[in-house]
């Protein structure tokens, strides 16, 4: 087998293992009617009270399930995730963003993980909260 062959082996072998969705994951303060989000940003100031913040996810083709689920952790000084918290978002086959609203208690660093109903991985996303 030449290399070339090799190679597209290689990358057929690894496609089969990524997500299948194109995705991209927003932090923000807001998010209008038509998904525009406003405030966008991976790092927000945080109140001692706690601060809500928007996380957006924009697909480019259209949904085919009917819920998916948000696991958030929070990184420790060493890196390792600790779990946080796991919600679920009802969403409607079609649509090609959803967004749902979080309050944070805690400065610091966090993974948010978004999977489908089937619990196949559609994107993450880091996010670093500092008190005020």
């Amino acid at each position: 087998m030449n290399l070339k062959k090799i190679i597209l082996v290689v990358f057929a072998v690894a496609s089969w293992n990524m997500p299948a969705y194109s995705q991209q994951i927003l932090f923000c303060e807001s998010v209008d009617a038509n998904g525009k989000p406003s405030g966008t940003s991976t790092a927000f100031s945080i109140s001692a009270q706690g601060s809500f913040l928007n996380v957006l996810v924009k697909l480019n083709g259209p949904l085919s399930y009917n819920r998916v689920l948000y696991d958030v952790y929070m990184l420790d000084t060493l890196g390792k995730e600790k779990f946080e918290s796991s919600n679920e978002l009802p969403v409607e086959p079609g649509w090609t963003w959803f967004n749902k609203g979080f309050t944070f208690y805690q400065a610091g660093q966090y993974v948010i993980y978004v999977y489908d109903e089937s619990e196949k991985l559609i994107v993450t996303g880091k996010l670093r909260l500092v008190g005020k």
